[in-house]
C-alpha cells in the first residue's frame, strides 16, 4: 500500500534526467530540485531543499529546514528505522575518532569531512532514541499517515516535528537540536553478563539475559540490544534484564552503541546458559558502579576503552591513495573472540599488516599517584599466530614478528621489543619504571620487521608496586 501512493518511477527518472544538472549543485546545501514542484521560500534561509534521494523512497517527498542543515539525509535514515528492522550503521567506528568534541554543526563545515555519512549516523541515533519511547508499529503508522498527505510535496521538518509532538507527547525538534549541537560522545562499559534458565512451577519457561552497563562518556547515548533500545544519560549505570519466553538455545545478541567511543560500535555476543533463576523481572534498573571497580592500584586500558587511539590521519589516507594500494589489511581492524585476548565480554584486540606506511596506536591513562609501576602489554598469541601464517604466505618465507612499544617515564624514554610468538598468551611485563602523577601513554609502533608482518594491539596496564 505504501509504494502505490504516488506517480510511477518512470516519470521520476524522466524528470530527473531533464531538469537536474547534478554537477552544478551541492546535494546537501542546494535548493534547486524542488523549485520545479514547489514555490521557493523567499522569507526563510532554506539550507537544504534539494536532496533528490528522498524522491526514490515511498511517497516521493522532499523535506527541508531553515535550521538543520542536511536534514533530508538525516530524515531518510530515520525512515529506514520506521519501516524496517533497525539495521545498525557501523560508521561510528570510522567517525568516532574524528568527531572528538566537535558538534555536528561544526563537523559539516570541516574541509574533507564526510558530512553525509555523519548525518546517516546521527539519523540512526535519532530514530533509536525515538524507539526508546515509541513502538515501531506506532511510528510507522504515524509516518504513513503524514507522508501520504505530503506525497510529491516539499514539507518542512519543523512541521513534521509539530505533528510528532502532538501524537507522542515529546519534542522531536528539541531532540534533533540536541544531536546537532552536542559535543562529545558516550562511552559504554559492560560487566556481569548472565544468561540463565527461568524455572517456574516445575518446568522451564524461558531464559533471562542480564548485563550491567555504565556510560562513562560526557554525553548521553542509546544502547541497542537485538532491536531493543535503551537510553543512557551521561554517567548512568544501569542493569538491563531481558526475558526470553520459550527460549531453549544459547543466546546471541547484537549490540549497537552508535556514535560512541566504543570500537567497533556494533558487536555480536553469544552466551551459553549459566544457571537457574526463579524470578522474572524484566526491564532496565539503576545499579551501582562498584561492579566496574578495577583492582586497587591497577590501571588497565583496553582497545575498546576511550583511552585507546589509532593515530591515523588524512595524510596517511591520501598517501595510500597516491600509491594505489589495497588498504583492506593495512588499516587497524577489530578482531573479536570469546576465547582469546583481553576484555569482557568482547575479547581480542585490533590488528593490521605492517605495510609501507606507519600508523601507530596508543593507550593513554592517568596515574593518580607518583610511584614505581610495572608496565604490561597483553599478548594475544593466538591472533599473532594467525597473522604470522598469513604473512609468510604473502612474503613467501618465514620471518618471526617483532612488536615495538615506546613510552616515557620520569627518568626518560624507553623503546621495548617483544616477540609475540616467543611469549605466553596473556600479560607480558615491559619492566618497572618510576612515574610522576598525571597522564601517561604507551605507543605501539605501526611497523614491523617488514611490510608483511602482522601487528596486534589489545590492552596495556600499569601496576603500582611502591
Amino acid at each position: 500500500e505504501v509504494y502505490n501512493e504516488s506517480p510511477g518511477m518512470s516519470f521520476l527518472a524522466d524528470y530527473t534526467g531533464k531538469t537536474v544538472n547534478y554537477e552544478m549543485r551541492d546535494k546537501l546545501l542546494g535548493n534547486l530540485f524542488f523549485s520545479h514542484f514547489a514555490e521557493k521560500i523567499k522569507t526563510l534561509k532554506v539550507k537544504n531543499e534539494g536532496y533528490d534521494a528522498l524522491l526514490w523512497l515511498p511517497f516521493h517527498y522532499g523535506v527541508w529546514s531553515p535550521e538543520f542543515e542536511g536534514v533530508e539525509v538525516l530524515f531518510r535514515e530515520m525512515q529506514k528505522g520506521a519501516y524496517e528492522s533497525m539495521t545498525p550503521f557501523d560508521a561510528g567506528i570510522i567517525l568516532s575518532d574524528k568527531v572528538g568534541n566537535l558538534s555536528l554543526q561544526e563537523l559539516m563545515h570541516m574541509p574533507g569531512f564526510d558530512s553525509e555519512m555523519m548525518l546517516c549516523v546521527v539519523g540512526n541515533e535519532l530514530i533509536r532514541r525515538v524507539l526508546c519511547s515509541v513502538s515501531q508499529d506506532s511510528l510507522r503508522r504515524f509516518n504513513i499517515t503524514f507522508l501520504r498527505r505530503h506525497a510529491w510535496c516539499n514539507f518542512c521538518y519543523e512541521e513534521y516535528c509539530e505533528e510528532f509532538e502532538r501524537e507522542f507527547g515529546f519534542s522531536l525538534l528539541e531532540m534533533t537540536r540536541h544531536l546537532y549541537n552536542r559535543c562529545g560522545q558516550p562511552s559504554f562499559y559492560f560487566r556481569d553478563f548472565c544468561f540463565q534458565t527461568v524455572y517456574q512451577d516445575g518446568s522451564e519457561t524461558g531464559r533471562m539475559f542480564s548485563v550491567k552497563v555504565w556510560n562513562k562518556g560526557n554525553q548521553d547515548g542509546v544502547l541497542s540490544l537485538s532491536q531493543r533500545h535503551y537510553f543512557f544519560p551521561a554517567g548512568a549505570c544501569r542493569e538491563i534484564r531481558l526475558y526470553l519466553p520459550d527460549w531453549r538455545d544459547n543466546f546471541a545478541v547484537n549490540v549497537f552503541c552508535g556514535l560512541a567511543r566504543n570500537k567497533p560500535s556494533q558487536q555480536y555476543w553469544e552466551f551459553p546458559v549459566c544457571g537457574l533463576i526463579n524470578e522474572v523481572r524484566e526491564g532496565i534498573f539503576d545499579t551501582d558502579t562498584l561492579a566496574f571497580a578495577p583492582e586497587e592500584e591497577v590501571y588497565i586500558v583496553d582497545d575498546l576503552d576511550a583511552g585507546f587511539h589509532v593515530l591515523e590521519n588524512n595524510r596517511w589516507a591520501a598517501k595510500l591513495r597516491r600509491i594505489k594500494r589495497d588498504n583492506s589489511s593495512e588499516r587497524w581492524e577489530k578482531g573479536i573472540s570469546h576465547k582469546n585476548g583481553y576484555g569482557e565480554p568482547v575479547k581480542g584486540g585490533v590488528a593490521k599488516h605492517s605495510s609501507a606506511i606507519q600508523v601507530d596506536v596508543e593507550w593513554e591513562t592517568e596515574l593518580p599517584e607518583a610511584g614505581t609501576y610495572e608496565v604490561f602489554v597483553y599478548n594475544d598469541k593466538w591472533q599473532a599466530e594467525q597473522l604470522y601464517k598469513l604473512s609468510n604466505i604473502r612474503r613467501r618465507g618465514k620471518v618471526f614478528p617483532v612488536q615495538r612499544y615506546r613510552f616515557v617515564h620520569a627518568d626518560g624514554e624507553e623503546e621495548i621489543e617483544i616477540e609475540p610468538l616467543q611469549e605466553d598468551e596473556g600479560w607480558v611485563s615491559l619492566g618497572d619504571y618510576y612515574y610522576e602523577a598525571g597522564k601517561t601513554k604507551i605507543t605501539l609502533i605501526g611497523k614491523g620487521v617488514d611490510e608483511y608482518q602482522g601487528l596486534c594491539a589489545d590492552a596495556v596496564k600499569w601496576v603500582r608496586i611502591q
